[in-house]
């Protein structure tokens, strides 16, 4: 490899010269590797992998001021866009700064070749002349140029064979339990327990007993369900695609979901990747899941039966047959506290992929920071609401949550019109110290959302993140037929539940004393944390 860029290194600076020079309206690049459609490329070698999109490169291009490489439509849109390098954003860029690097589009298209067997589609033997746009005004971005378009898989995967154990009814939806139905595995490869299917209705009624039906309906996007319309539950992430690879996707994208979960036979905790049934699909075919991330799932992760707990989607634990025992008492309190459903949510700060503030709704695939640093969310409500705390799975010990509310028509510019609140920990909700707010605006913020502490919620590989969204105060805490909520009244509530549980449930190394079930925790416990937790 060394070799190689030694080698590239003088003809790719020359024609970096040349074209500060002469600025060529035409360019001629080499064209894209073509891949199969079903090329896993997960376990990628890094240096091929495309620091924005964190795929493979098919059409490396070289920042030649720097050396860095990037997708060519992920780098050339930034560039557009901003001006600079995404790795280094003092450095100013320009697209007379990019250049192909030959040497990487070789090690890509000899990795793939190996990764294939030997096979790829046909490889393109002249180069396609690609148009390069004058700079964009500020007014009018031009647009980034089309993806290249891959080449059909040489082996279609074969149709999914359908569940027959539908509906999962063993256990109450508010106890937060999902069954493992049975395996899934990529085309060719073995059905070795890396993942797992299962009731995707299922999973939608547990959002909706916990979060409740407009939380639901708000995942989808504005318009998609009108008021009359049943709810979709086996498409539980919102996902509008037509057919079932679409919906499936790539979390990056904001396709699927990510829940923190506990698999109650082997004591594993972490969070998993869910994807859903297509719209039009049959049920029968299932959702489908895996640890996140996918490369570090292991064989037999998940067996038919398991029983898969997700923490966040406890309402009570009602179900004898998991022990009598009060193992979730501080999730159930913190499902006391009703989720809100704001009119839209914003972050105000950059976020990993460019992904927008609605996909910090628990039921999506979440939020971090622009490379794992700060990340604000702002909540609006079109009418004042009494807002009580904040519910989130980031850990907050870990990354501490700070909160700020702005009351009636203040200006959301002004700083000093925002009021921070002090919380305090229920569960895994943040509850307001004092009294209940009435507010339009609530803020949550995170000085670091940095991967290595959220325990699994995000990785580099497969992304993910944070979820969030403000709370009402307790049926409790209202007063009766409708009474205004006084001060204290919520404090009163909230230390009439059992809160002596550490903050974050999620951190390794405090698992024996919080919500995970008792013998989870035992066998975490004798396992070694580096085991558990290989992406940390």
């Amino acid at each position: 490899v060394e070799a190689a860029d030694v080698e590239c290194e003088r003809p790719l600076v020359t024609l970096r010269r040349a074209s500060h020079k002469t600025m060529p309206g035409q360019s001629r690049w080499p064209a894209p590797v073509l891949l199969p459609d079903d090329l896993d490329d997960t376990d990628a070698p890094d240096a091929l992998v495309c620091p924005i999109t964190q795929e493979l490169m098919t059409e490396p291009v070289l920042v030649t001021t720097n050396g860095r490489t990037y997708q060519r439509e992920a780098i050339t849109r930034w560039v557009r866009e901003h001006g600079t390098d995404p790795l280094q954003r003092s450095e100013r860029l320009s697209e007379g700064d990019l250049a192909p690097n030959l040497a990487v589009r070789q090690m890509v298209e000899a990795w793939a070749r190996e990764k294939c067997g030997g096979r790829l589609p046909p490889q393109p033997t002249e180069p396609g002349p690609v148009r390069v746009a004058p700079a964009p005004s500020r007014q009018a971005p031009a647009p980034a140029p089309a993806p290249a378009p891959r080449a059909p898989s040489p082996h279609p995967p074969a149709a999914i064979p359908p569940l027959t154990n539908l509906p999962d009814e063993a256990d109450a939806l508010e106890t937060g339990c999902l069954r493992v139905l049975g395996v899934w595995h990529r085309p060719g490869q073995p059905a070795d327990g890396k993942f797992f299917r299962f009731d995707a209705a299922r999973l939608g009624g547990m959002l909706v007993s916990r979060f409740g039906e407009a939380y639901f309906r708000s995942l989808f996007a504005e318009g998609a369900l009108s008021a009359s319309a049943s709810l979709p539950l086996a498409n539980f992430t919102g996902s509008g695609a037509a057919n079932r690879d679409e919906a499936r996707g790539h979390v990056k994208n904001g396709k699927g979901a990510v829940l923190r979960c506990v698999n109650r036979r082997s004591g594993k905790a972490d969070a998993v990747l869910l994807f859903d049934v297509a719209s039009g699909e049959d049920v029968a075919a299932g959702g489908v899941g895996c640890w996140n991330p996918a490369d570090y799932a292991a064989a037999d992760d998940f067996r038919p039966g398991d029983v898969l707990l997700f923490p966040d989607l406890v309402v009570s634990n009602s179900n004898g047959s998991h022990g009598s025992e009060n193992q979730f008492g501080s999730i159930e309190d913190a499902a006391r506290f009703p989720a809100l459903v704001p009119s839209s949510v914003a972050a105000n700060t950059g976020t990993g992929w460019n992904l927008p503030g609605r996909d910090a709704r628990f039921g999506r695939c979440g939020l971090v920071g622009d490379w794992w640093r700060a990340l604000e969310l702002e909540f609006l409500f079109d009418t004042d609401t009494l807002v009580a705390g904040v519910y989130t799975d980031a850990p907050t010990a870990e990354t501490p949550l700070e909160v700020a509310v702005l009351r009636g028509d203040a200006d959301a510019g002004d700083a000093s019109a925002w009021e921070k609140i002090e919380t305090r920990a229920v569960g895994a909700a943040r509850v307001f110290a004092a009294a209940p707010v009435s507010c339009r605006r609530v803020r949550a913020r995170w000085e670091t959302t940095d991967l290595h502490k959220l325990g699994g919620l995000s990785t580099a590989r497969s992304g993910g993140g944070v979820h969030a969204h403000p709370l009402g105060p307790p049926p409790e805490a209202r007063g009766a037929a409708g009474a205004g909520v006084g001060p204290g009244d919520v404090v009163a509530a909230a230390a009439s539940i059992d809160a002596g549980v550490s903050d974050g449930w999620w951190s390794p190394r405090a698992a024996a004393a919080t919500e995970i079930s008792r013998a989870a925790a035992a066998s975490l416990a004798e396992t070694d944390e580096e085991a558990r937790y290989p992406q940390i």
